[in-house]
């Protein structure tokens, strides 16, 4: 199979493209980080079969591939003909990544993005050259029943008790405001700015790609989390924060679980977006939701 690679701006085609992809998502987040968005396109003669999302940024002079944190992963798009020989299907996948790889590899002398956990076999960009760097993130199939541990269960419990309910409500001015003070008390840093943070989610969300679901109490916005959703079956749980007052009372336990339940019409899988801050990653690890990796390719 005799391959080419090129790169363009973000644009439509007849194939589904994923969230990561879509050229509205990618030009709203490349205005937020300050970066230019493109797709990889990877053709089989004058046959589109593959597109990877991009951003790109100049450092020190020249230009590199950035990982913009409000995008989360960059997911490669695979469009092949259907085979009865899952070996011709894996082989045509190794090609593809490996041309994809070659062409970066030869252009942008820093780089640095994440894939999504759709892509398993990476041995085309480390055979390039490049590094994969595995990381983790955990995921809730709807194939299967939920099953917290007891605490957990405890902690629900607690939190119906207490008087919490959940809801969709826009309401970025309050999300911002449990963000800033969450970051504050973590002592982290926000990467971008929070007034630019709140215009990119209110055009994601007038786009369809975002929405926020809250925790209430007495009227109060008290939890709040960010999801993504595209055309697949599956969604993303990109940003969450919670008042300190209220965690004592498994307010982000209830959270979960409300979430995870809204969406069971929906979706096929909900993605928690991280299993790697040991804190976070012990409190998603005790709803039984099932472990995936991911790569960050750089060189």
């Amino acid at each position: 199979m005799s391959l080419s690679v090129r790169i363009s701006n973000p644009e439509c085609y007849t194939n589904k493209l994923n969230l990561w992809s879509m050229p509205d998502f990618m030009n709203a987040v490349a205005k937020l980080h300050k970066a230019e968005a493109y797709h990889l396109q990877c053709y089989k003669g004058e046959q589109l079969i593959a597109v990877l999302p991009v951003y790109t940024k100049k450092v020190l002079g020249f230009e590199a591939i950035i990982n913009p944190t409000s995008s989360y992963y960059q997911g490669l798009n695979i469009w092949l003909e259907t085979s009865t020989y899952p070996q011709r299907t894996l082989l045509d996948c190794l090609q593809i990544t490996s041309a994809i790889a070659n062409f970066l590899h030869k252009r942008y002398r820093k780089m640095s993005f994440n894939l999504s956990p759709d892509t398993v076999d990476i041995r085309g960009f480390t055979w390039e050259g490049l590094r994969a760097l595995p990381f983790y993130t955990f995921v809730h199939d709807y194939s299967a029943p939920l099953k917290p541990l007891y605490s957990e269960h405890k902690n629900i419990n607690k939190a119906i008790k207490h008087g919490y309910s959940f809801g969709q409500e826009t309401n970025l001015e309050e999300f911002i405001r449990l963000l800033m003070a969450m970051n504050g008390r973590k002592k982290r840093e926000n990467g971008v700015s929070y007034t630019g943070l709140a215009t990119l989610l209110d055009q994601l969300i007038a786009l369809g790609y975002a929405r926020q679901y809250n925790m209430y109490l007495d009227g109060k916005i008290v939890s709040s989390e960010i999801i993504y959703k595209g055309y697949s079956g599956t969604a993303y749980t990109i940003y969450r924060a919670t008042s300190l007052d209220e965690m004592k009372h498994g307010v982000s336990s209830l959270h979960t679980t409300s979430i995870i339940t809204e969406l069971a019409n929906e979706i096929s899988e909900l993605d928690f977006c991280g299993a790697n801050i040991p804190d976070v990653a012990r409190f998603k690890a005790s709803f039984g939701l099932r472990l995936k990796v991911y790569y960050r390719i750089s060189n």
